[in-house]
C-alpha cells in the first residue's frame, strides 16, 4: 500500500501541474481525469474490468502536435504514468518509473527555460546539469520524490 500511496501522490501532482495543458486541450482533461480516477481506484481495488476500456481511451486520445511547450510535456508525462498503472504494472515499478519521468520532465522544463532566458540559445547538457539544481522548482521536485 505504501508504494500505491506514493504513486497516487505523484499522479495527483503531475495532473495538477498539467493544468495549463488541460486549459489548452480540454479533451485531454476529460481523458486524464478519467484515467486518474481509475488509476487511483486500482490502488485500492486492483485492476477492474473497466481498466482495459479506460487504458484504451488513454492510448487512443487525440494527442496534440508536440509544440515544445512545458504544458505538452507535462501532459505527456502524466498520461505515461497513468498508462503504467492501468496496464497492470506493479506498484514498485509504477513508482520507480513515475518518479523518474517526473524528475526528467521537471529537469527538461527548467533547462528549456534557462535556454530561452539566455538569448534564446541552446545550452549544453553540462551547463544544464550545473544550473538546474540551483532552481527552487528542481529542489522542490527532488524533495517531493525523496519524501515518497
Amino acid at each position: 500500500m505504501r508504494h500505491w500511496s506514493a504513486c497516487a501522490a505523484v499522479w495527483a501532482r503531475a495532473f495538477v501541474e498539467a493544468h495549463a495543458a488541460w486549459d489548452r486541450w480540454p479533451e485531454q482533461y476529460q481523458v486524464g481525469a478519467q484515467g486518474l480516477g481509475h488509476a487511483l481506484g486500482r490502488t485500492i481495488r486492483g485492476l477492474g474490468d473497466d481498466c482495459a476500456a479506460v487504458l484504451e481511451a488513454v492510448r487512443r486520445r487525440p494527442v496534440p502536435e508536440d509544440d515544445g511547450s512545458a504544458e505538452w510535456g507535462r501532459a505527456l508525462v502524466f498520461f505515461e504514468m497513468v498508462e503504467w498503472a492501468l496496464d497492470g504494472t506493479s506498484a514498485q515499478q509504477c513508482l520507480r518509473k513515475a518518479a523518474q519521468v517526473y524528475l526528467e520532465e521537471v529537469f527538461t522544463m527548467i533547462a528549456n527555460e534557462l535556454a530561452w532566458g539566455t538569448a534564446a540559445r541552446v545550452i549544453s547538457l553540462a551547463d544544464a546539469r550545473q544550473r538546474v539544481p540551483r532552481d527552487p522548482r528542481w529542489r522542490d521536485a527532488v524533495a517531493f520524490v525523496e519524501a515518497l
